[in-house]
């Protein structure tokens, strides 16, 4: 439909379907800033009834990880409830990337999407989550009209990938809507106002000298939320492209300078004219290019035309279409303002023995992350850490990817590599587990088997199930530490690892004791790259400790009522609600595993989701602390997303993967064959990115390569990412009273994912309350 054609009756009135029914929308990219924010708004919202896909694990209601890039994607489109509504938000967002990543993402997202539309009864309004930057140039722009042309040249491969998927949107059968926010902020941004407070702190951010005043139009992402469900239900929104804004331009500069006083922070010292700084830019990007440097640079110049340049635009259109802003840019900054100053820590009383530090120190972590990588692998790791080529055949060994690009692209092509053939993980896991576990599956009995545990891992059980485990355990850490307890964070850990793994897989908590936890570390620790398969002596250990593992779950599995499982079609419908009191077996059971293939997922469950969590989360307490970052965090979470990821891309809780060739291919510039095994050095591709650096992020980027891509994507990655949340969280609530410190530690030898045997945290002797 276009702008021109008059209503028709069949319209939805805003908030239901024709029929009376909530209207059903679905929302890619929920797991992101705009489509989370829009998710859970509609949600709450009884005349909506709507779905949230992401690629990201994540614990909002109604989300469902589903990656679009995936080969399964279109599947598991189909198998959706067929929306009234699809807002299309997922994208990749960000200043940076190469042209394939904006191409594929941008551009190949949408077309996904919009192939699914196309293949409904009856196509949905499709409603594109598109950007003001479209139209933005590296010059003063006022008044640009709200539904202008956009045209080349483009400020950034964003903004010409983000113009050519509007172009796809025009050319859906349905109706369309394509809204063009300007420089979304708010509680969840994680870009654009946290890169500013940043890059403040780590004393990069320079005060442009401009002319006059740089004036520019914001948008709170309260009022990009409303106008998106306006968009999505009103009829005279259809055919239409419209900037959304605030409507009120403000001055960036005084902006930014009150921001960085209500949080705190130092202004700006250096004064750099704004040409200066856009020619700067270009030679950092063009240097940054030829050199293939991993991440993002240190300017750019498309940052550089946001702060450095005037861009505002006539939004009568958009406000004769979707009516007024929720939340008028000046008020939405008020509050920003207001949350940076109720979040500015008060001076302690007494002062703490240190000084905070005035800035994150970058790259401090590297010296206990060698020892403990070291440590874990003193043979392996010099040899691997050396290598800088994509691919490198090694003798015995295989094929080694070192490119996150590359690996990304073996994991999503499941014709031509496996996880069963020779030299992949099912080998050395097929002799313990026995054939039907995740690890070692491929093709539909996989995707089959991964559906039906897909509820045990949604965001309402992941949620109740944290709480239920480790909540109290988490509150009393905070207290411990805030008293001068020193406590060994290792162990406490462990202790939530076995509460959550127990209270899953149906033992008495009793069960997973330091010993059997030595014991499955031990399991792991017998994995090698030189031997593609354990020996008959490891293989009997192996099946002996699970055996006394899964004497309790078969209890749970033969316990657990007839028919408790729910279908596939359930499960699509949103029917497939979980409890709390509910065990991995007995859910098994009730979607018709037999007691041996119940048996075999525990023990692959048991393997996989203990020693993960030990590594990790130490390892990142450890790599805050080391940098600085513990007390930024502590004061200001606005970066704890970005820290967690950065912490995960660091240190990679699954350093290596395995596949095995099916067919000829090639892997970069190497030739492989089939029977050859590739082994994805998954800490290589993501530490290449550089030092751990919530500011930039290149984790963002990687897309969570640490757990896996496409049909393998960890399905266990939302409880993980709960856990994590959930103690860090307590970690910080102590340290925001009372400053603590890394006082003893000691790294872990013979583990297969390197760790810290002991980390203990502590008040520094002599420090107070912040009270």
């Amino acid at each position: 439909m276009n702008a021109t054609e008059p209503e028709r009756d069949r319209e939805p009135r805003p908030g239901t379907a024709g029929s009376g029914r909530p209207l059903r929308v679905l929302v890619t990219g929920a797991s992101g800033f705009v489509g989370g924010a829009l998710l859970a708004r509609l949600r709450r919202d009884p005349g909506f009834d709507a779905i949230g896909i992401g690629r990201r694990p994540a614990t909002t209601d109604g989300y469902r990880a589903l990656d679009l890039a995936s080969p399964h994607a279109p599947a598991a489109l189909d198998a959706l409830p067929a929306p009234d509504v699809i807002v299309h938000a997922a994208a990749r967002s960000s200043p940076w990337g190469t042209r394939a990543e904006f191409e594929r993402e941008n551009v190949g997202l949408t077309s996904t999407v919009l192939a699914y539309a196309a293949r409904l009864p009856v196509p949905p309004r499709v409603v594109f989550v598109s950007s003001a930057s479209v139209l933005t140039r590296a010059a003063d722009q006022l008044g640009i009209p709200s539904d202008a042309a956009a045209h080349p040249p483009f400020i950034s491969r964003y903004a010409a990938t983000k113009a050519a998927a509007e172009d796809l949107v025009r050319r859906h059968p349905g109706d369309w809507v394509v809204l063009r926010p300007r420089a979304v902020f708010g509680p969840g941004d994680t870009t654009l106002m946290p890169r500013v407070l940043g890059a403040a702190a780590a004393g990069r951010l320079p005060e442009f000298v401009t002319p006059a005043p740089v004036v520019s139009d914001l948008v709170h992402i309260d009022t990009l939320v409303e106008h998106l469900v306006r968009a999505a239900t009103r009829p005279a929104a259809a055919g239409r492209t419209l900037v959304v804004t605030g409507g009120e331009p403000v001055e960036l500069q005084a902006v930014v300078l009150r921001m960085l006083a209500a949080a705190g922070l130092p202004a700006p010292r250096r004064r750099v004219p704004r040409l200066v700084a856009l020619a700067a830019a270009g030679a950092v990007e063009l240097a940054w290019r030829l050199a293939r440097r991993p991440g993002e640079p240190p300017i750019t110049r498309y940052s550089v035309s946001v702060y450095a340049f005037s861009t505002t635009f006539d939004d009568t259109a958009t406000r004769a279409v979707l009516g007024e802003p929720l939340v008028p840019t000046r008020e939405g900054l008020d509050r920003l303002i207001a949350d940076l100053a109720a979040a500015r820590p008060t001076p302690a009383r007494p002062a703490p023995a240190r000084p905070a530090p005035a800035r994150p120190a970058a790259g401090a972590e590297r010296r206990w992350e060698e020892r403990v990588q070291r440590t874990a692998h003193p043979l392996a790791y010099p040899l691997l850490a050396r290598i800088r080529r994509p691919t490198l055949r090694v003798p015995r060994i295989g094929v080694i990817v070192a490119d996150a690009a590359l690996l990304r692209a073996v994991l999503l092509d499941t014709e031509s590599f496996s996880k069963t053939g020779p030299g992949s993980s099912a080998e050395l896991w097929t002799p313990v587990l026995g054939p039907s576990v995740l690890l070692n599956m491929e093709g539909a009995d996989h995707a089959a088997l991964r559906r039906r545990l897909a509820p045990l891992f949604a965001p309402a059980f992941v949620g109740a199930l944290t709480k239920e485990t480790i909540g109290e355990g988490a509150d009393r850490l905070t207290e411990r530490l805030v008293a001068g307890e020193p406590v060994d964070l290792v162990a406490e850990v462990r202790e939530y690892a076995g509460q959550v793994i127990s209270r899953l897989v149906g033992l008495d908590r009793g069960v997973m004791g330091e010993e059997l936890f030595a014991r499955v570390s031990a399991i792991t620790g017998f994995v090698s790259l030189a031997r593609p398969r354990f020996t008959p002596s490891q293989i009997a250990e192996a099946r002996e400790v699970l055996d006394e593992l899964t004497r309790h779950a078969r209890r749970a599995y033969r316990e657990a009522p007839a028919g408790l499982g729910l279908g596939p079609e359930a499960i699509a419908a949103g029917d497939a609600h979980v409890t709390p009191h509910e065990t991995l077996p007995g859910r098994m059971r009730g979607l018709g595993l037999s007691e041996e293939e119940a048996m075999g997922a525990v023990g692959a469950f048991v393997l996989t989701g203990t020693e993960t969590l030990v590594s990790y989360l130490p390892r990142l307490v450890a790599i805050l602390a080391d940098t600085g970052w513990l007390d930024v965090l502590a004061h200001d979470r606005s970066l704890l997303d970005a820290a967690i990821g950065e912490g995960l891309r660091v240190t990679t809780p699954s350093p290596v993967m395995l596949r095995s060739v099916e067919r000829e291919a090639r892997v970069g510039e190497e030739a492989v064959h089939p029977g050859d095994r590739l082994v994805l050095a998954t800490f290589l591709a993501n530490r290449g990115a550089g030092r751990f650096d919530p500011v930039g992020n290149p984790a963002a980027s990687l897309k969570q390569l640490w757990f896996g891509a496409g049909a393998h994507f960890c399905l266990g990655a939302p409880l993980a990412m709960a856990q994590i949340q959930r103690t860090i969280g307590a970690v910080l609530d102590a340290h925001a009273e009372a400053p603590l410190d890394v006082t003893g530690r000691r790294a872990q030898r013979g583990a297969l994912i390197p760790a810290y045997r002991t980390l203990t945290l502590a008040r520094p002797t002599g420090t107070g309350t912040r009270r």
